[in-house]
């Protein structure tokens, strides 16, 4: 340790020394409130080991358990963002658990776990993160801390969005706004907006809701929010992205955007003195840099990222790696070409190990384009297809599509709450005069029957009357608490079915992705083989596993996800087989009759793949020379058996031909998969085979 340090620490041991003292008689809330203010002091004037030296002399010098954890959670906010001090800031969290559990403190013992599953989340462990943050909102129930539940949603909503599960993230925002909107917190809700919009903007690149979700967050920001908090200057950035990339195209009014983000990052800085907001203040400039870039202005984006990138701070790595990418694009707009691409993949690697597919999206699109400008065709289609994997998971329609439903359901439900209120505030009403009503006709009964039947008749016949309105009363409330039990079962189970449906969607179409590129890496292995029968071979692997990501691929495109229509599936696969063997479509014509059943995924696909074989040998032998042809399939259902009868017109199969070939081994034990057989039948021309199915099943 410096002889500087020393000084510095023996001066803030003589301040801590000369002032506990005075805090002896103090409240804990007044203990509380002046180490939290001189810990900012003096974390704002000197180095972090300084710092954390005066945070642990002072959880030294009190005895206080709510004031010790209270100093623990401040010591948290120190480590909290740098790698190096990651156990000590999780340590300080168990500490301040602890704590605050011995005082009783149900509100700070959640605040806790909340920073302790902040501190978790960049390690990127998301069990964990949903373990401490279902702990965080159980005592926050507790102490009946309503915005403190509504945290804990946005958190959950951050994990969700990291972990790449957009539906579920927005989910969680949409919670946490509705808990803001029932305490009336205008900078909650501001968050929330941002939240969406960030969302909106970055997962589904949909504008023009990311622009409206943005507004509004502006909007609900109270103004002295505007000036200590860096919301609204990041939400003015926002706006300048979208007025770049939206349907306007409008870089000047971007451009506008962006500066008055960074003259309203400098002022919040100012005001509030916080060192942090330097690296919002850097990311400012690479947001002015990109605006630059699509100008096509690259020695004066570059130069804004060169003095913008050391403003970061060096524990900051994510931002550093988002700067990598900018750069990257903006030295290979300059003709700098190794640098970028060494920048551009280091930046890959990065969000890799973080899955994070915006920015992967991004990185791979680059890069595509950058070696496909150098003529390095096979490296740019590798890497166009990551981006296109990464859009697609980003862009699915059936994600856009739940995302959407989510978002209805809260406009829904909020109008459904008011039209509530207006009823009950009617029947209020209604009630009030009913009861006026009801009062004077009593005060004029119980004069009349006073003076016909007396004070005792007329208090029995109340008393009746009273005790039949309770049961009545009693009985309605039951009906209607019932009611509302079973309604919200039924809306817990039709939600459940679709995220089903959304999961099995996407298995599919996965599936089916996987296999069609398993088939593409076949076409190119085709394409490098000289001798004819290894490149048959290879054709024919390549038509089976066609077949079958068709199977898939017809799945997820339907709404029955467990059917396949064979008319629909046979049309495309006779499609595919033209593309494989470079047939015209005119030569060889398929004929289909019969019923067009939908068979279960168990039987579509030992079927699909027997006729693909029978297919693919009438497409191979039967039309030699460019002859043309007919190939026929009739489909009937007769009692419990499937009867498939398959033709062609070709030149048939000679009698010395050796058929028990692997594509006949493999029709013959798919049909014993299906409890069926097939025969190949006498023909004066071509091939003729009958094929009975006794086992299974079909979709309504």
């Amino acid at each position: 340790m410096s002889v500087m340090m020393r000084r510095k620490l023996g001066l803030l041991g003589s301040v801590l020394c000369s002032t506990m003292l005075c805090l002896q008689a103090q409240s804990t809330d007044s203990l509380i409130q002046y180490w939290n203010e001189s810990i900012n002091e003096v974390r704002a004037t000197s180095e972090a080991d300084v710092a954390a030296a005066f945070i642990d002399e002072a959880i030294r010098s009190t005895a206080d358990k709510e004031v010790k954890g209270a100093i623990y959670l401040e010591r948290i906010n120190l480590f909290h963002d740098d790698p190096d001090y990651y156990e000590e800031a999780l340590l300080s969290a168990d500490k301040a658990v602890a704590l605050f559990q011995s005082a009783n403190n149900f509100e700070k013992m959640a605040t806790a776990f909340y920073e302790k599953a902040s501190i978790i989340i960049k390690d990127l462990n998301y069990d964990s993160v949903y373990f401490y943050l279902d702990q965080s909102e159980k005592y926050y129930r507790q102490a009946g801390v309503i915005a403190g539940i509504a945290k804990v949603e946005l958190k959950r909503g951050t994990s969700s969005y990291l972990q790449s599960n957009y539906t579920k993230s927005q989910q969680h925002y949409y919670k946490a706004l509705r808990l803001y909107e029932s305490i009336d917190d205008s900078l909650g809700r501001s968050k929330c907006f941002y939240y969406l919009g960030e969302l909106s903007y970055y997962c589904c690149q949909n504008y023009e809701d990311a622009k409206e979700h943005h507004q509004k967050g502006i909007d609900l920001l109270p103004q002295i929010d505007k000036n200590t908090n860096t919301f609204f200057a990041i939400a003015l950035s926002r706006l300048g992205n979208i007025a770049e990339y939206g349907t306007q195209k409008d870089l000047q009014t971007g451009l506008k955007y962006h500066y008055q983000a960074l003259e309203k990052l400098k002022e919040v800085q100012k005001i509030t003195g916080e060192e942090s907001i330097q690296n919002q203040i850097s990311g400012t400039y690479k947001e002015i840099a990109d605006n630059l870039m699509l100008q096509k202005k690259y020695k004066e984006a570059l130069k804004t990222l060169e003095f913008a990138y050391p403003l970061l701070e060096e524990r900051d790595h994510y931002g550093r790696f988002s700067y990598l990418i900018t750069i990257g694009e903006a030295k290979a707009a300059l003709g700098q070409y190794e640098e970028a691409v060494s920048n551009i993949k280091t930046a890959i690697k990065a969000f890799t190990n973080a899955n994070d597919l915006p920015n992967l999206r991004r990185a791979n699109q680059t890069l595509s384009a950058l070696y496909e400008s150098q003529s390095e065709y096979a490296t740019a289609l590798a890497y166009y297809k990551t981006y296109k994997s990464y859009n697609d998971s980003l862009l699915d329609e059936e994600k856009i599509s739940s995302m959407r439903v989510v978002e209805l359901n809260y406009t829904y439900e909020k109008q459904r709450a008011l039209d509530s209120l207006e009823a009950q505030n009617e029947q209020l009403a209604l009630a009030n005069e009913l009861g006026q009503y009801k009062s004077t006709r009593n005060y004029l009964g119980i004069i009349l029957v006073l003076v016909l039947f007396g004070a005792g008749v007329i208090y029995w016949l109340y008393y009746k009357r009273n005790q039949a309105n309770l049961q009545l009363q009693m009985t309605n409330q039951a009906l209607q608490e019932q009611t509302e039990i079973v309604a919200q079962q039924n809306v817990d189970l039709a939600a459940k079915n679709q995220e089903n449906e959304v999961l099995l969607k996407e298995i599919h179409h996965r599936v089916k992705n996987n296999l069609q590129t398993i088939s593409s890496l076949l076409s190119m292995q085709s394409a490098t083989l000289t001798e004819e029968k290894a490149q048959v071979a290879i054709m024919q692997s390549q038509s089976r596993v066609q077949s079958i990501a068709l199977i898939h691929q017809k799945l997820y495109q339907r709404d029955q996800l467990m059917g396949i229509e064979i008319k629909s599936y046979l049309d495309t696969l006779i499609q595919n087989l033209h593309n494989i063997f470079t047939i015209d479509s005119q030569r060889i014509v398929f004929h289909f009759s019969g019923k067009n059943l939908i068979f279960h995924l168990d039987a579509a696909l030992p079927i699909a793949l027997i006729i693909n074989e029978l297919l693919t040998n009438s497409f191979k032998y039967a039309f030699p020379n460019e002859a043309k042809g007919n190939v026929y399939l009739d489909l009937q259902q007769l009692d419990n058996t499937i009867l498939i009868r398959y033709s062609d017109d070709g030149i048939g199969i000679a009698k010395n031909k050796n058929t028990q070939g692997f594509g006949t081994r493999l029709v013959n034990l798919l049909c014993l998969q299906l409890n069926g057989t097939i025969e190949r039948l006498e023909t004066k021309k071509g091939v003729a085979y009958r094929l009975e199915v006794k086992k299974y099943r079909l979709v309504d």
